[in-house]
């Protein structure tokens, strides 16, 4: 009610694409079938919408805690205590009529390598498997570095944390630009002051910026917000910093303005900022609210620019590269690891441009089995539903490594 034009893109949409579909949990189907049959005023499955899933349910699950079987679309049905929302998520996925496997990958270029990554996808590695991967360990920290520093390279951390020390470790020196967030009342006419040591000790989350960005010109970044997806500007879209223009006497200032930043995008298609470079783009700050205290906002403004030397792994979702460096924390043992793994090994196409800062064990793989077990009973339930296959391949050839659409 409050975006009408919102509104009115979805009432006259009939097809709607959904991809990364193995990240939406059986509740966030529900709400979402929820929202389309209001949006239409039908209680036909989907709203009477066309939809189409994409994605492969080997990749990575819903973000957060596992929160039980409720939480997946894989699992065979929910618990009697799930909500009406997980309730109306499983009936709407148990609805898809029309299922298609692609059964080929043009990403890998090496055949060992293609092969490989079909037994890591569903934690099927063995002993040899492991010994090949683990032999492109890295110990020395100087390559690492010159990786992450290498535009031809996509360098990957399976944690943010490791991401943003990675990425620290780039930004050291004389030509680093530091750019320091504003903060103002939600209510302008507020008279209270506001502490901006304190709003500046308050870190960045899902919904609120960084109070500083450190960048430097030169450097790949990646964008966090949906600026405009319809001309190529969505979160995650990466580019390189070309400028950053500053307000005259803000440079410097604890609360000044945050400078606009000037970024090739090679995929911005929009209106042409610069003749001479048409993917050049202005970049400047967007608002985030903070909690100050009972009933209170504040407005953080920063630019909406990470530096991307180092990516996580859902950033990642998507790319291919020629070659890569995967920072994979031997702390991480979360109840994905092994999607992890195999999202961030298989963005590269070959075995001799890995890099590993860590080995790998097969207890990453095989105490997650049970859950891609189910997850491999789904696809053969999902496989009796009429569709049909890639035309390159027999029907009756075995799935190899590209990741099924649904």
């Amino acid at each position: 009610q409050t975006r009408p034009k919102k509104r009115s893109r979805v009432e006259h949409t009939r097809v709607i694409v959904i991809d990364e579909v193995s990240m939406l949990s059986l509740k966030d189907i529900g709400c979402i079938v929820k929202e389309l049959r209001r949006f239409s005023g039908s209680e036909q499955p989907w709203g009477g919408y066309h939809v189409l899933l994409a994605g492969d349910l080997y990749q990575l699950p819903p973000v957060g805690a596992p929160g039980g079987p409720s939480r997946y679309v894989w699992h065979s049905r929910p618990p009697d205590s799930a909500s009406d929302m997980v309730r109306l998520g499983w009936e709407s996925w148990r609805q898809i009529n029309l299922f298609m496997e692609l059964d080929e990958t043009p990403r890998f270029i090496d055949p060992a390598y293609a092969s490989l990554m079909g037994r890591v996808r569903t934690a099927d590695v063995t002993s040899d498997d492991l010994i090949k991967i683990n032999e492109h360990v890295v110990y020395a920290p100087n390559i690492l570095d010159d990786a992450d520093r290498d535009p031809n390279v996509l360098s990957i951390a399976n944690r943010r944390e490791v991401r943003h020390t990675r990425n620290a470790r780039q930004l050291r020196g004389d030509d680093v630009v530091v750019i320091t967030a504003h903060h103002s009342h939600r209510i302008a006419t507020s008279n209270v002051p506001l502490d901006i040591p304190a709003l500046m000790a308050v870190p960045a989350s899902d919904n609120v910026s960084e109070p500083i960005v450190r960048l430097r010109l030169g450097a790949q970044v990646i964008l966090r917000s949906n600026v405009a997806v319809e001309l190529g500007l969505a979160n995650g879209t990466h580019g390189t910093l070309r400028q950053i223009i500053h307000h005259p006497n803000d440079s410097t200032t604890l609360n000044g303005r945050v400078p606009i930043a000037i970024v090739h995008f090679p995929s911005y298609h929009g209106t042409p900022y610069d003749a001479n470079d048409p993917h050049l783009v202005p970049i400047g700050p967007v608002n985030s609210r903070m909690g100050i205290g009972p009933g209170r906002l504040a407005i953080r403004s920063q630019i909406p620019l990470e530096p991307s030397f180092v990516v996580t792994t859902h950033s990642a979702q998507g790319q291919t590269t020629a070659s890569l460096t995967y920072h994979n924390d031997r702390g991480t043992r979360s109840y994905f690891t092994q999607s992890l793994h195999y999202v961030a090994l298989s963005r590269n196409t070959r075995f001799d441009t890995l890099k590993l800062a860590n080995t790998i064990s097969m207890q990453e793989f095989q105490k997650f089995k049970p859950q891609l077990d189910a997850v491999t009973a789904e696809m053969n339930r999902l496989r009796t539903i009429p569709g049909r296959r890639s035309r390159h391949t027999p029907a009756s050839a075995a799935p190899t490594t590209q990741p099924p659409s649904m």
